[in-house]
């Protein structure tokens, strides 16, 4: 075998290789490219569901927000009194001790 057709072999099987990958890529390539262009347009929807989802739970919010509000301040204000009667508890409370230990005071010179 001469240095040519050695040289031609190789160059034919080069060539062939060639020609698979342009035949893969002519075959398959296509396929891949759809494919992804699928895959983002899929993405772009998802994107899409969910910015339109997330606006509407912020507007949601928002007027639940809104819509407790009174309440939230009608709370305070209650949780306010409750602590103003809390302490006129506390102070009956007192008062009504001392007057046990009066009582229990003037029965003791009762006796």
């Amino acid at each position: 075998m001469s240095l040519s057709s050695v040289k031609l072999i190789h160059d034919v099987d080069v060539l062939l290789n060639v020609m698979v990958q342009v035949q893969f890529i002519t075959t398959e390539a296509p396929h891949l490219i759809r494919k992804a262009e699928d895959d983002v347009a899929a993405v772009e929807q998802t994107a899409e569901r969910l910015r339109a989802e997330d606006d509407q739970l912020v507007g949601d919010v928002c007027n639940h927000l809104a819509d407790v509000q009174p309440l939230v301040t009608m709370l305070a204000t209650l949780t306010d009194q409750i602590r103003e009667l809390e302490k006129y508890s506390q102070y009956l409370h007192c008062l009504s001790q001392i007057e046990d230990l009066r009582y229990l005071h003037f029965i003791d010179m009762l006796f």
